[in-house]
């Protein structure tokens, strides 16, 4: 068997790499995977190819709490007013009315007296999407009147 003028100088290259990556400097440093200071997520410094470490990367401080301002009291809650349930089919039927009476005046000119009975039908029935925007359309047109000169 033939030996090759480049097999030792081959073992001695790889014996060389193989004892350089037990003893670098990474093997040494106090930054390795087991330590317990650099938190979940944190990257391991990477060393320079001179040998030595980078510099570490200021962590960011905690942050300081803001002065507030003084926090009033809440002021004592007040009684509440009985509440009166009316009938709700009579509210309703008055506030129809109500809302009839609005839009005859509001047709007629009256947009002033239209508006009031549109109120009281709102107040009566509150719910009711058609007297809001009927009130709503009034105090418009009622808007656009004064504005005029």
């Amino acid at each position: 068997m033939t030996r090759s003028p480049m097999l030792p100088l081959m073992l001695l290259a790889a014996a060389l790499a193989l004892s350089a990556c037990a003893s670098g400097p990474t093997a040494a440093t106090p930054d390795s995977a087991t330590d317990p200071a650099r938190g979940y997520g944190e990257m391991a410094p990477i060393p320079n190819p001179d040998g030595s470490r980078p510099a570490a990367a200021p962590r960011p401080a905690a942050p300081r709490p803001s002065p507030q301002a003084p926090v009033a009291k809440p002021a004592a809650p007040r009684p509440a007013a009985p509440v009166v349930t009316p009938k709700p089919g009579a509210n309703a039927a008055r506030a129809a009315q109500l809302r009839a009476q609005g839009l005859e005046q509001l047709n007629r000119g009256a947009i002033d007296r239209a508006v009031a009975l549109l109120f009281q039908a709102s107040q009566l029935n509150p719910g009711n999407a058609l007297i809001q925007r009927d009130l709503a359309r009034a105090v418009r047109i009622r808007g656009a009147v004064r504005a005029k000169p």
